[in-house]
C-alpha cells in the first residue's frame, strides 16, 4: 500500500494514481479481491522512473 500520494507531487504518474483512487473508490470486493494490482504495479513502475 502507497502512503497518500499527492499528485501535484508526482505530476508524472497523475492518470495512474487517479486510476488507482477510482478503483479502490469503485468497490471494496475490487480492492479486496485485487482487481487494482495492475495499475498499483503500473504505480510503482511509474514511481520508480521519477
Amino acid at each position: 500500500m502507497h502512503p497518500q500520494l499527492h499528485e501535484h507531487k508526482h505530476e508524472q504518474c497523475t492518470e495512474v494514481i487517479r486510476k488507482l483512487n477510482a478503483c479502490h473508490k469503485s468497490s471494496f470486493w475490487a480492492r479486496l479481491t485485487g482487481q487494482c494490482n495492475p495499475i498499483k504495479d503500473e504505480l510503482n513502475a511509474c514511481l520508480t522512473k521519477e
